[in-house]
């Protein structure tokens, strides 16, 4: 399950969604534009990063794949789109996969860009960046 969702600033007018296990060890983030933020949170609290959510290739959510999976090796879920450097395990709509031991559902939700997809948890829509 789920224990924290926080918010964490990046850019001028950004977030990386950080999902906190409840183990309270285990992070996923969701988009990680910019590294920084994300190890800055892992070392802090000795946190492992079980994995990275991609929701759509804009840059800005993107840009720390690179950095955080040659850092910490973690899968990286995120949409069918040749773009995006480093996705591990490529998702789309109707897919399930497990985080933090419970059924995530996919959705595609193409608007803000084509290959925008969200994920549902349980009882819970995860947020999506940039999606209105």
């Amino acid at each position: 399950m789920i224990n924290q969702i926080k918010a964490l600033p990046a850019f001028d007018d950004n977030y990386i969604w950080s999902l906190l296990g409840d183990d309270n060890k285990t992070l996923c983030v969701v988009d990680p534009g910019d590294p920084t933020p994300v190890i800055k949170m892992i070392e802090e609290q000795s946190l492992t990063l079980g994995c990275i959510l991609i929701t759509h290739h804009h840059p800005d959510h993107t840009g720390g794949i690179a950095e955080l999976t040659a850092k910490y090796s973690c899968k990286v879920y995120g949409p069918d789109n040749s773009s995006i450097a480093g996705i591990t395990d490529v998702v789309k709509e109707g897919d399930e996969f497990t985080l933090f031991g419970e059924t995530v559902s996919v959705l595609e939700v193409p608007g803000h860009t084509l290959d925008h997809i969200a994920v549902s948890y349980t009882h819970l829509t995860l947020p999506t960046s940039d999606l209105v």
